[in-house]
């Protein structure tokens, strides 16, 4: 990948971090929508590539398997809502836990299932909590892509503080907006 390509793929990741971080609960159908096609496409694509091996069927099987389970999450609301907490809680693992490894797949997978089964249960508190979290941790991720961090010198104690400063003030926002009455 070039730098203008990274660039404008870590500014298209921006602005969808801030719209988590900042309004993740309210665009939950669409997150749902979202996050069950990516599921989808990408069990789809592998299972593909591996039964094919040719990048147009590998592509149009990850479409259609998007496809079904994007609308599969959205009819089923609460497989949905399982799949986006999952997501919102195993990327933030991804994010900080940059080194590769079953064991560091693993706890974020496990962190993101177990947030999975809370928001079943307790839907709103537990959104709001992970989509911010996923969005600020992203904010930070992809500003950090955007301006070549490995170059200033940022470390991961500063990367969790910024990260967990956008979520603390993104949930504050979210439980704004959200409160009763508005």
């Amino acid at each position: 990948m070039n730098i203008e390509s990274g660039i404008l793929s870590a500014a298209v990741t921006l602005v969808i971090a801030v719209l988590n971080c900042f309004y993740g609960y309210r665009l939950k159908e669409l997150w749902i929508g979202l996050s069950g096609f990516m599921v989808g496409a990408l069990f789809g694509g592998n299972i593909a590539w591996k039964l094919s091996g040719s990048g147009w069927i590998t592509a149009l099987a990850a479409l259609i398997a998007g496809l079904v389970v994007g609308a599969a999450a959205f009819r089923l609301y609460l497989a949905g809502i399982f799949i986006l907490a999952f997501l919102m809680v195993f990327e933030t693992g991804k994010i900080l836990m940059r080194e590769e490894g079953v064991l560091l797949v693993l706890l974020p997978a496990v962190l993101g299932a177990a947030a999975g089964f809370l928001a079943m249960k307790f839907t709103k508190v537990v959104l709001i909590l992970t989509t911010s979290l996923g969005g600020g941790f992203s904010i930070m991720d992809s500003s950090m892509r955007m301006i070549n961090a490995q170059q200033t010198g940022f470390t991961v104690l500063s990367t969790v503080v910024v990260g967990l400063t956008f979520a603390v003030i993104g949930a504050g926002v979210q439980f704004c907006v959200t409160a009763k009455g508005r």
